[in-house]
């Protein structure tokens, strides 16, 4: 393997690498320890695994994992690299052949190690009544997590007083671009500025944005120039610290300013990056293409902020995102509008697919135009050609409503149509007949539908068709009793749309029957589509209810006799513990299973826990042969194995 890349992996598993040699503690965002370089009683020693760095507070010791094993095993840099590589599994040795260029990786490390003890002096300065008062005026969103630090450039030349004081090397912050040079020698770039740190993806500290605090400022914001580390189109503001939310969210919101960015994480929306006043470029939707496929465009209610928004829009489009757009007030961003989570809800829900938006725009704008109707189509056309047939085609339904006549779209889209290159034929199956993952091939061969771009397929021949644009997780059944004194079974559906909107949907089961009356039920959550048949919806169902948690409906308040617990609005009390209800209104609690009489007796389909791990039973003879006869008899007389048992509260408000 290419030695650079080995070193990025090295630095992206800070963490990894030092628990390899000292206990952790989770602190929050970061981890902690006693310092491993000098005697300490308190825990001074950290690593912020969003920044790949360790800092000790103690000692002042800090940098990337190879600084740490370094120090640490006091060895050489090549020495440090090969031990990293064999913590994290990755083969790898030196050879006089490699393409690594030490000299230059030492001197952009020299330059990223300036840059993060620029960052902690502009930091200590943060508490400068200047910085103060203007934080505390604009009411400046700043997370309490301390993945940003933000901080503060006084007036005068104090960084460059703190250089020559430490013995930093002017000539690197020069390059950097913190001190400036004149005739009469250097000063500081930054006066009487609050600081945002510029980081790379990996969490290091790359380059600096200051902000005027003056009153009318001639300019409001100045950045440090483009460096051997730093390309200003190649980064996305806090994406080292969005990362994990937008994969686990699937989604990226992007703003354009520093403090958008913050309000956002101070809100709760992590996963939250920043263009920073520039166009969206193609390295950065690349970048970004490394997380998610989604994102997710806010940017200022004027002009200019919709301008920003079309051009970053075919952008991402062109690199296959799927883009929604939310509109704000005319003179408002999102630092000004997103003063809670809830407000950020409220227009969150109101966010609408791109092309479609667009495309109601210029129907309502250019009514009356059949040019400017023209163009539109043919501007919009281009855009949907680069999403593949099927998207194609469900965008080309919407637009052909609100832009007619559709001949006129099909036209335009076969003018962008990507040539196919003719193959010879060959013996069909399915890999050939359409791309997919082996596991989507597997899932169309067993159960005769698969999930593409976040809605349900089937094969209609050798071709792709989609039968919703949504997919939907099966929460749990509630068993409900009908003023008859029937049972009737309702299920909880979460909807999300293929362009990121979720949804709660509770579901009976005689909706969820045919697909007349479920397709009724999901299009009464707005924007959720069901094409398929009876047996694609009975195909879909088989694995989607397959082993979900079933709840009783309890119905009032007080002391259950059957179930020996007492029931409140907000939960069950049961042995001396409160478990309240979760956001559906649910809650659980679990039974011992004591020998393995009572584990036969356990009815199919239900879900019990061992240890922290939670296991469903399709039946309890089949779960015996997965999990091992001893290994569960055991498990059993140490006490941890538990069934589990829920409830729905109606009364609970959720």
């Amino acid at each position: 393997m290419d030695a650079n890349r080995v070193i990025e992996q090295i630095n992206e598993h800070t963490l990894s690498v030092v628990e390899n040699f000292i206990k952790l503690k989770k602190a929050g965002s970061n981890y902690k320890a006693c310092c491993p370089f000098h005697n300490e009683k308190t825990a001074s020693f950290s690593v912020n695994p969003a920044k790949g760095i360790f800092k000790c507070f103690g000692c002042d010791k800090g940098g990337n994992a190879i600084e740490f094993i370094k120090e640490h095993e006091g060895v050489e840099f090549k020495e440090a690299v090969e031990i990293g590589a064999k913590i994290l599994n990755i083969s790898f040795e030196w050879k006089k052949s490699t393409n690594f260029d030490e000299a230059k990786f030492k001197h952009e490390e020299s330059l990223r190690i300036a840059c993060s003890i620029i960052e902690k002096f502009y930091l200590e300065q943060v508490n400068h009544k200047e910085a103060q008062a203007y934080i505390q005026e604009r009411k400046l969103a700043i997370p309490e997590n301390g993945s940003f630090n933000i901080g503060y450039a006084p007036s005068g030349n104090a960084l460059l007083v703190h250089a020559r004081n430490s013995g930093l090397k002017t000539e690197i912050l020069e390059e950097v671009g913190v001190l400036k040079s004149a005739d009469n020698g250097l000063y500081d770039f930054f006066r009487n500025r609050l600081i945002f740190p510029v980081s790379n993806s990996k969490g290091q500290t790359i380059a600096f944005a200051g902000r005027d605090l003056n009153e009318n400022p001639k300019v409001k914001y100045m950045n440090t120039p483009e460096s051997c580390i730093y390309t200003k189109g190649d980064e996305l503001y806090a994406l080292n610290v969005a990362r994990f939310a937008i994969q686990k969210e699937d989604r990226a919101y992007i703003v354009e300013g520093y403090s958008d960015v913050l309000r956002m994480h101070d809100i709760g929306i992590e996963n939250t990056v920043a263009t920073c006043g520039t166009a969206l470029t193609q390295a950065q939707a690349k970048l970004l293409k490394r997380y998610t496929n989604k994102a997710t465009l806010i940017f200022d209610g004027d002009a200019a902020g919709l301008r920003a928004t079309d051009r970053n829009a075919e952008i991402l489009i062109k690199n296959k995102f799927h883009v929604s757009v939310v509109l704000l007030p005319e003179k408002q961003d999102p630092d000004s509008t997103f003063v809670d989570h809830d407000i950020f809800l409220q227009y969150d829900e109101t966010q609408s697919d791109y092309v479609v938006f667009k495309t109601e725009s210029y129907s309502e704008k250019f009514a009356n135009d059949p040019v400017k109707k023209s163009e539109a189509i043919k501007r919009m056309a281009s855009l949907i050609s680069c999403y593949d047939r099927t998207n194609q085609e469900v965008y080309l339904d919407f637009v052909s409503e609100l832009i007619k006549p559709k001949k006129a779209w099909q036209d335009a889209l076969k003018e962008y149509a990507q040539p196919i290159e003719k193959k010879p034929k060959k013996k069909e199956n399915i890999s050939e007949i359409i791309k997919l993952k082996k596991e989507q091939q597997e899932n169309l061969l067993e159960n005769q539908y698969y999930e593409e771009n976040g809605a349900y397929y089937t094969m209609e021949g050798k071709n792709p068709k989609q039968i919703s644009n949504f997919t939907f997780e099966a929460l749990f059944c509630v068993f409900h009793k009908d003023p008859q004194g029937g049972i009737d079974l309702k299920y909880v559906l979460r909807l999300m749309s293929q362009y990121g909107r979720k949804r709660l949907a509770i579901i009976s089961s005689d909706d969820f029957c045919t697909p007349a009356s479920f397709k009724k039920q999901v299009h009464r959550r707005h924007g959720f589509f069901w094409y398929g048949n009876d047996s694609q919806l009975d195909n879909i169902k088989n694995v989607k209810l397959l082993g979900i948690p079933e709840a009783k409906e309890l119905e009032r308040v007080g002391f259950n006799e059957k179930n020996s617990f007492w029931v409140f609005a907000n939960g069950l009390y049961y042995k001396k513990a409160f478990h309240p209800i979760d956001e559906y209104g649910i809650t659980t609690h679990a039974t011992l299973i004591n020998n393995m009489d009572e584990f036969d007796n356990v009815p199919p389909e239900s879900q019990i826990r061992i240890n922290d791990t939670f296991h469903v039973l399709n039946t309890t003879a089949e779960f015996i042969g997965r999990y091992g006869k001893e290994k569960l008899e055991s498990s059993i007389r140490q006490g941890q194995v538990h069934l589990l048992h829920f409830f729905y509260l109606p009364m609970a408000k959720h």
